[in-house]
């Protein structure tokens, strides 16, 4: 296996979540040829909850909708009980469960942010609204931090293809952003949220969601996605504050990657969707945790231009100085191939992790 499931080092397996065993047990680890670390088997603890200061791989995979994986989401847990704050990177499919599976409140959860708009990212973004207007006894609103519209679309292979943007007379443009999605999401679920206000009791899911659209530095459009820039802020509160920069991949536009610094010390960088980036290795400079998609080797012009090599990886996390890079949004080989502690080791010997589904890791605080 080439994933780090070190007990002493902090990460509880996603089994415990799930109800596993009870014992703390930890393994002694194993070398893996040309692996940077040694790796061990995940530790068993009682509890059946994310810990406090805690980082959380909800979901893992990348592609289509129908997968043996949950789509990527990434969950930052701040502190504990009823003074824990919450913070969830991209809801791709099947992850909105896994959230609670994973023992974490929607009432504590304090925002959300999309690093892009390719629906793999966006899947359960309507059921992260709707549970968190379900739960009836928040009232603090949710923020969503995420794309404003392209502007405009690159020309494809096909230069009579379609242009999705008006369904049943509601016009959003062949390029919504953020805003337009939630407010069309909203409007779509009109009905069984109006029946449910008056069923249940629950209140205007309007004033609980608000989305906004992340202001990108000038230079970029959809013509030019990622210009060399400096990390720009994004939000604030009194346990984190985040930075972002635009990320190449492929056509799609904006395109982010986010950087959390806590309040307590430590950070972790999120690359969302992209291939070799300066502008992600200045964001990610010097950061605790990088959290960075992958394939193991590209395959087509497609993936060469959206996604790192596993190779490329270990180049990004060693420019970095990244102290722990955690695999996630991988694809070409599931987790406990070699390869990918082999291809990442020949450029990064730092701590990795490949990540499953519900694997949980002590954020530096």
């Amino acid at each position: 296996m080439c994933q780090d499931h070190d007990a002493s080092a902090g990460l509880v397996s996603r089994r415990s979540l799930m109800g596993a065993a009870a014992a703390v047990v930890g393994s002694a680890g194993l070398s893996v040829p040309g692996s940077p670390v040694a790796s061990a088997e995940p530790a068993q603890v009682a509890s059946g909850s994310a810990p406090a200061n805690s980082l959380i791989t909800l979901g893992t995979a990348a592609g289509p909708p129908l997968a043996d994986r949950a789509g990527f989401a990434t969950a930052l847990k701040i502190g504990d009980g009823a003074d824990a704050q919450v913070y969830v990177v991209d809801c791709g499919r099947g992850t909105a469960p896994l959230f609670k599976h994973a023992g974490l409140d929607i009432r504590r959860l304090r925002a959300m942010f999309v690093t892009h708009l390719h629906v793999d990212h966006i899947v359960d973004y309507p059921s992260f609204l709707l549970a968190y207007w379900w739960d009836g006894s928040i009232d603090r609103p949710l923020r969503v931090y995420g794309p404003g519209s392209a502007g405009g679309l690159q020309p494809g292979h096909d230069p009579l293809a379609p242009v999705v943007g008006s369904v049943a007379g509601v016009d959003v443009a062949g390029e919504p952003g953020l805003a337009a999605l939630t407010d069309h999401i909203l409007a779509g679920y009109a009905y069984g949220v109006n029946v449910h206000i008056r069923s249940l009791h629950r209140g205007d899911i309007r004033q609980l969601i608000q989305a906004h659209e992340i202001a990108v530095p000038p230079g970029s459009d959809f013509t030019n996605t990622a210009p060399r820039m400096s990390p720009f802020p994004v939000y604030a509160d009194e346990t984190v504050s985040v930075t972002a920069t635009l990320v190449p991949h492929h056509n799609v536009y904006p395109s982010f990657a986010f950087r959390f610094d806590l309040a307590g010390g430590g950070s972790v960088t999120f690359s969302g969707d992209t291939v070799k980036s300066d502008n992600l290795i200045e964001l990610a400079s010097g950061t605790d945790i990088l959290v960075h998609e992958a394939i193991l080797e590209h395959e087509d012009d497609y993936s060469r231009t959206s996604h790192t090599s596993a190779e490329d990886v270990g180049k990004v996390a060693a420019a970095a100085g990244a102290r722990h890079l955690v695999l996630s949004h991988y694809y070409g080989a599931p987790a406990d191939d070699t390869r990918w502690a082999e291809h990442i080791g020949w450029n990064y010997r730092g701590r990795l992790s490949i990540a499953r589904d519900g694997d949980v890791f002590s954020l530096p605080i």
